[in-house]
């Protein structure tokens, strides 16, 4: 009932294209798209079509609007980026998909956070290993200080703290 209320508002506000990512539906994207829609213009938050194929964590999607020209380093009024959305959520193939197609991996948001601090925040363990893997700074500071072992320590993310202190974090 919550996700058809929300898939309703997001139709309504935002367009077709969201709708059908949100319902997974890659073929309604395809014909979308060669109607000629701009895969990226944002909404009012600053999310594009490749921003809530990250968060839907429709994969085949994301690699659809990065073949027709989505920015892959774009990012939302906080400035979130497809790579820091899949950081959180844990999405490990959407992460490596993201960063083998050119994502940023040190992109910050408006605070400062990177994709490996935020990773961290939600103790996306192998999210964090795999961009640790490719040399993600460990040593980045969000605008306040803190670090992603900082941030690991203060939830107990234990794991995740530990991990991090093995690759010689302070």
């Amino acid at each position: 009932m919550k996700k058809r209320i929300i898939m309703k508002i997001a139709k309504r506000y935002r367009g077709e294209i969201v709708w059908a990512i949100c319902y997974g539906r890659l073929d309604k994207v395809k014909r979308i798209i060669r109607s000629g829609i701009d895969v990226n213009k944002s909404d009012e938050s600053g999310f594009t079509a490749l921003r809530w194929a990250v968060q839907e964590g429709e994969l085949d999607i994301v690699k659809l609007l990065l073949s027709v020209g989505a920015n892959i380093n774009t990012k939302d009024e906080d400035g979130f980026s497809p790579l820091y959305q899949a950081a959180a959520d844990g999405n490990i193939q959407i992460v490596e998909y993201l960063l083998n197609s050119g994502a940023n991996i040190e992109i910050k948001s408006n605070d400062d956070t990177t994709p490996l601090i935020i990773a961290s925040c939600y103790d996306q363990l192998e999210t964090v290993k795999l961009l640790v893997q490719r040399s993600a700074d460990i040593n980045a500071k969000t605008d306040d200080g803190n670090t992603a072992l900082s941030y690991a320590k203060e939830y107990g993310n234990e794991d995740v703290a530990n991990f991090l202190s093995e690759q010689g974090v302070g």
